[in-house]
C-alpha cells in the first residue's frame, strides 16, 4: 500500500516530454528510490535506462517534482527504505 501511494505520487508528475513523444521516443525506465520513512526523498538513481537521455531525465525529474513522498504507516521504524519501481513511456 505505501509503495502504490509512493508510486501514484510519482507518476503524477510525470511529464513525457514533448520533443520524446514527437520523436516517438519510448520506453521504460527503472528507478531505484532511497527514502526515508517521513517520505524525505534521500537519492534518486536511474537502475536500467531507456536508452533515451531525454526519457530517463524525465523519469528522475517526476520523482524530484514530488519534493516528499508518501510517509511510512504508524509502526515502521524510523530509517531509510528503497523502493525500485518502473515508469514507461509509450506513444
Amino acid at each position: 500500500a505505501w509503495g502504490s501511494a509512493i508510486e501514484q505520487k510519482v507518476l503524477s508528475n510525470l511529464v513525457y516530454p514533448k520533443k520524446a513523444r514527437n520523436k516517438f521516443l519510448f520506453g521504460k525506465v527503472d528507478l531505484k528510490l532511497e527514502i526515508f520513512s517521513d517520505g524525505t526523498i534521500l537519492d534518486v538513481l536511474i537502475r536500467r535506462s531507456s536508452g533515451h537521455v531525454i526519457l530517463d531525465k524525465a523519469a528522475k525529474a517526476a520523482v524530484l517534482r514530488s519534493l516528499k513522498l508518501p510517509a511510512a504507516p504508524k509502526g515502521y521504524p524510523n530509517k531509510k527504505f528503497i523502493f525500485n519501481f518502473p515508469i514507461r513511456f509509450s506513444v
